[in-house]
């Protein structure tokens, strides 16, 4: 039997935000939790990734005020926010068919940690 589990982190998991202490160290924990797991999971073929976007036109972003917007965008290396239906489902299809690639965390940030 083999399988793959995917789960989704954030970017502030890894640079973190002010603001956000409880949110980060929870995305940072799931990095840590995926990484272990995949340790665990590898000898029965279980591949276990994580995938940290970065700032994606969803809900939970549609809040922030229009400065904040502009200051995220301008750290932004590609200069926009990501869309989860082009950009966090393009992510997972390639984890799940990447079939030699475990205990990763992709950035799919635009750019926003380098």
């Amino acid at each position: 039997k083999a399988g793959c589990i995917i789960n989704i982190a954030s970017a502030v998991g890894l640079k973190g935000m002010a603001g956000s202490s409880v949110y980060a160290a929870s995305k940072a924990g799931v990095i840590g939790f995926s990484r272990s797991l995949s340790k665990e999971l590898g000898p029965f073929d279980i591949r276990v990734n994580s995938i940290s976007p970065g700032f994606i036109e969803t809900d939970m972003t549609s809040g922030i005020s229009s400065e904040t917007k502009r200051e995220v965008i301008n750290a932004t290396t590609l200069r926009r926010f990501g869309s989860p239906k082009k950009d966090i489902a393009y992510a997972v299809a390639f984890l799940s068919q990447a079939e030699f690639i475990t205990g990763q965390c992709l950035e799919v940030d635009g750019g926003l940690n380098i």
